[in-house]
């Protein structure tokens, strides 16, 4: 979770933007956080199960996986697993 909380600290949208919770999954923590036109998803699975989500189309800006920083997001989420989103450029 350092690297979630390091992007979080150096990403305004994620640290000012309005916050908006999302109704996902009951084991996921989701919300976007948004700044005029940009916007980021936060996704946590607090669940030990694997799970999938219907969130839109997003890239993976970090992960607790590293493998998914920088690829699409499949809406899948891993037990234990946190992703932060960013719009797909």
């Amino acid at each position: 979770y350092q690297r979630l909380l390091r992007r979080r600290r150096d990403d305004t949208v994620l640290q000012a933007g309005d916050l908006r919770l999302c109704d996902v999954h009951a084991d996921v923590l989701a919300y976007d956080r948004v700044s005029g036109t940009d916007r980021r998803r936060v996704l946590a699975n607090f669940g030990t199960a694997p799970v999938t989500v219907d969130a839109g189309t997003w890239t993976v800006l970090v992960a607790t996986h590293h493998a998914r920083d920088g690829v699409r997001f499949d809406g899948h989420l891993a037990g234990g697993e946190a992703v932060v989103l960013g719009p797909q450029p």
